[in-house]
């Protein structure tokens, strides 16, 4: 056989071997099943790998790790968007069995930048993550109809913000951990003010209530009032009768 006819069957019996390759399901040790590309003995280019427990990924590979578009699914969350060095980094949407989802940024698996996180209650946040926490600048909106406006960090209102409540009332100012702290005012639908000094540690509920509290307690005073005035009017009116 001559040297061309030699290398023409190397060349044919190698494309025969790589077409099978890739056709090939490849049974791991670990009982997960791989059917994709291959590249020095590693999964390269699309791929999709069954892990023994039932979870996916189908999409882009590179040395062996994910990298590129792609979708990861397990009983926690399905996954479908960019990945890098075998991680979720880029943009990407991760749904929930809740119902719940994320669409925005990711870092190393977790939500980072900007991004928009919907509850399963129908709750909306839209803002700044770090660290898959809300931190930084955002927006949400309760599926009560109050909402907040204004700095997050460790995945809670802090620094400045807004919280409306749903009848129209707001506080402007200062956030501890949730709590209305650090001075600033209640405004109500109507537009007047009220300055909070010394507002450590008063709950966004507690805040909510305190108003309608209030009124609470000034009308019962003034039916406590009323109720006293008529006991003494009948007093007087039963006295007249004995007399007469």
């Amino acid at each position: 056989m001559s040297k061309n006819k030699m290398r023409k069957a190397v060349i044919t019996l190698f494309l025969f071997a790589s077409v099978e390759l890739f056709a090939e399901e490849m049974h791991l040790p670990d009982g997960s099943a791989y059917t994709g590309g291959l590249k020095d003995g590693l999964f390269d280019g699309e791929g999709k790998l069954v892990y023994f427990d039932g979870s996916t990924y189908e999409g882009g590979f590179e040395a062996g790790l994910f990298t590129g578009k792609g979708t990861l699914t397990n009983d926690y969350y399905s996954y479908n968007g960019d990945f890098a060095d075998g991680k979720m980094n880029g943009k990407g949407k991760m749904e929930y069995p809740d119902g719940s989802f994320y669409e925005g940024s990711f870092v190393n698996g977790l939500f980072e930048g900007e991004g928009t996180l919907t509850y399963s209650d129908g709750s909306v946040y839209i803002g700044n993550f770090k660290a898959g926490k809300r931190t930084g600048s955002g927006f949400v909106s309760f599926s009560n109809g109050d909402s907040y406006t204004g700095n997050f960090e460790n995945d809670m209102f802090n620094g400045k913000g807004i919280y409306s409540f749903s009848d129209g009332t707001k506080y402007i100012g200062n956030f501890l951990n949730n709590d209305f702290s650090g001075g600033g005012k209640f405004v109500d639908k109507d537009g007047h003010e009220k300055e909070v000094k010394n507002n450590n540690g008063t709950s966004v509920i507690t805040a909510k209530t305190s108003a309608s509290g209030i009124v609470f307690i000034i009308l019962f005073i003034l039916s406590l009032g009323i109720n006293i005035i008529l006991a003494i009017m009948l007093v007087k009116i039963k006295r007249k009768i004995s007399k007469k």
